[in-house]
């Protein structure tokens, strides 16, 4: 084996944090389109695919957000500290503002699905006294059991 093939087979670790910075920095954009998506209400939809689409987004966001916190928590930290040339960057500041930037924005859209969630079921709750919308409402509530049980661990 020469020297070039073992060198080109271990890229170096600023081409490497390079990389990171440019891949996440393009996916990034997506980010907002998805919160975007999920602030479109689904009040004029029907009860139960209202409550579907309130799930199914809600889980979106939280898969979007663990990715991010990932990203954020493990892969920047871990990049910046295995070579003394790439904590000199200020690329991987300027993207760790951004990725923080991009989780607030994802936990507000997290928190507003959960609230718009509580108050469809609250409403259905008290539109007919509970009599004929129980089982929508219990099929609800598993729903958003099921998105949110992985989450805590349990």
């Amino acid at each position: 084996m020469s020297m070039d093939e073992g060198t080109s087979s271990n890229p170096h670790a600023s081409e490497f944090a390079l990389l990171v910075e440019t891949t996440v920095s393009k996916m990034l954009p997506f980010v907002d389109v998805i919160i975007a998506a999920a602030a479109t209400r689904t009040s004029d939809r029907p009860e139960a695919a209202a409550a579907a689409a309130a799930a199914e987004k809600l889980q979106v966001l939280i898969d979007v957000s663990d990715a991010l916190s990932m990203a954020s928590e493990r892969i920047l930290p871990s990049l910046s500290s295995s070579s003394p040339c790439i904590e000199s960057t200020d690329g991987m500041t300027g993207l760790g503002e951004h990725l923080s930037t991009e989780l607030a924005k994802l936990d507000e859209a997290i928190w507003d699905t959960m609230v718009d969630i509580r108050t469809g079921t609250l409403a259905w709750m008290q539109d007919n006294g509970g009599s004929s919308d129980i089982h929508r409402v219990t099929h609800s509530i598993i729903s958003y059991t099921k998105v949110l049980w992985p989450i805590t661990g349990n």
